[in-house]
């Protein structure tokens, strides 16, 4: 790993950026495939209530089991209104525990799926619990809590940080370490306690996490496949423990939905859908004289045949950019087995869905917009930047940068509002620049600062372009 790889000014999110389109109206893109259903999406993360743990050998994130039990009420004449009135009232208690349950669906399995993959797919830069912000901290790169309300912040961890997330009430990250000699990196994926007697649950270089019930699952590159553009996909308990091969198809992207498995095949240049307990047990399988498993080995059902990357599922869809059309933003409809273009294709490097919107990254202006689910009421909420965001906690936080482009993390409400400046020296903390589209956040947005803005958003993204162009043509090749 060299020095770059840290250095997250120079990298874009895990996407090309591209331009923007705002039509609101979704047009076909795509072919009908086969009629299975599909199961409904487990929680990737939980918001900042404490979630009992799953059973082991459990793949839900969280079971809500709210209601009442029967009663039988013998009825007395004497006591006929009283025993109405508690009629009345369980009914009331009914209704009210139905409502509950429904608010708790709608947070946990509506927006907390997507919520933890989509802050992932920016590498986790910050995340939220309780009132402190998790972050990384670009003057070191190292793993920072500060709390919002104070602002007081301290260093946690003396490895270099990458992928924090919160996870059923528990911050995760990728430790990061280089020798004396700084010739050799070291990679362990914990479970922060202390910064000092974390619990280590990976030793592994890794790409694309995602949590799913007590896994956390992700890819390692396979060099000796497509030049390590490719990929296997692995997962490994939270407990720790030894790794397992979920899927040895070489592929560049996936998305874990409780129990399918969705995937981005190489030697197909198509976006594949497979049973993750049955991918899981064939991939152990004799190849029996072939030098690679295929996708029909698995009995894969073909979704879309372009390069997916960035996949999340909302309700009964899954939206994903398409890699080999402009980076357009798609959306696959489950139950008519159909993809549609959102806004006649918006043009997106990242995004994240979270409270029924969709974050997203346009590289057209290098600045992040939310819009509703169906592609209406755009809004542009950030200005020129990198693209990397999270949201947690009903908070929406972005990588942000001052005059002299030192980068930090901003704190703002779902409308971008800015709310606290983190990771910001006290020099800096007083020329933050008006790169925010929300006139409520910042301070001093000319035009000579916007320009600037974006010719240097413009040199991370333009690298991020060339190498997910380089991972399109040999997939191409294969």
């Amino acid at each position: 790993m060299d020095d770059k790889d840290l250095n997250l000014e120079n990298q874009g999110p895990d996407e090309n950026p591209v331009p923007e389109d705002t039509k609101k109206d979704e047009n076909e893109v795509s072919e009908e495939n086969s009629n299975s259903d599909m199961p409904e999406s487990e929680v990737s993360e939980v918001k900042e209530a404490a979630v009992p743990d799953e059973k082991e050998g459990e793949d839900d994130f969280a079971t809500v089991n709210l209601g009442v039990e029967d009663q039988n009420y013998q009825l007395v004449p004497k006591k006929k209104k009283k025993n109405k009135a508690m009629v009345v009232v369980s009914i009331a208690l009914a209704v009210l525990l139905v409502a509950a349950a429904m608010l708790l669906c709608k947070m946990f399995f509506f927006s907390s799926a997507s919520e933890g993959t989509g802050n992932l797919y920016s590498r986790g830069i910050a995340t939220t619990k309780g009132n402190d912000v998790y972050y990384v901290n670009f003057s070191d790169y190292k793993m920072y809590k500060a709390n919002i309300k104070t602002g007081e912040s301290k260093c946690l961890s003396d490895d270099f940080a990458m992928y924090i997330s919160n996870y059923k009430n528990k911050i995760y990250y990728l430790g990061v370490k280089i020798n004396d000699q700084k010739t050799a990196y070291t990679y362990q994926f914990k479970k922060y306690v202390d910064g000092k007697n974390d619990v280590v649950i990976l030793d592994s270089e890794i790409s694309q996490p995602q949590f799913s019930g007590n896994y956390l699952y992700y890819m390692v590159s396979v060099p000796e496949i497509n030049s390590g553009y490719s990929s296997y996909i692995y997962r490994v308990s939270l407990k720790g423990g030894k790794p397992e091969l979920v899927c040895d198809v070489p592929c560049v992207s996936f998305y874990v939905d409780k129990n399918d498995l969705y995937y981005c095949d190489v030697s197909l240049s198509s976006l594949v859908k497979v049973d993750l307990l049955k991918s899981i047990k064939l991939c152990t399988a004799p190849l029996k004289g072939k030098t690679l498993r295929a996708s029909s080995d698995l009995s894969a059902e073909v979704i879309a045949k372009t390069i997916a990357t960035c996949m999340v599922r909302y309700k009964d869809s899954i939206y994903y950019i398409d890699n080999q059309n402009n980076n357009q933003l798609l959306r696959y409809d489950m139950g008519k087995k159909k993809s549609y273009a959102i806004n006649d294709g918006t043009y997106v490097a990242a995004i994240n869905i979270y409270n029924n919107y969709m974050y997203y990254y346009n590289a057209k202006d290098y600045s992040i917009y939310r819009m509703k689910m169906d592609g209406s009421d755009v809004r542009k909420i950030t200005g020129a930047g990198y693209g990397f965001m999270a949201l947690s906690n009903n908070k929406f936080l972005y990588m942000n940068f001052t005059e002299s482009y030192q980068q930090y993390i901003a704190v703002c409400d779902l409308d971008g509002k800015l709310i606290k400046n983190v990771g910001l020296d006290q020099a800096a903390a007083g020329s933050t620049k008006g790169n925010t589209a929300n006139s409520n956040t910042t301070s001093g947005d000319t035009t000579t600062d916007k320009n600037a803005a974006k010719d240097k958003a413009s040199e991370g993204a333009t690298q991020k372009q060339e190498t997910t162009s380089k991972e399109t043509a040999s997939a191409k090749a294969q």
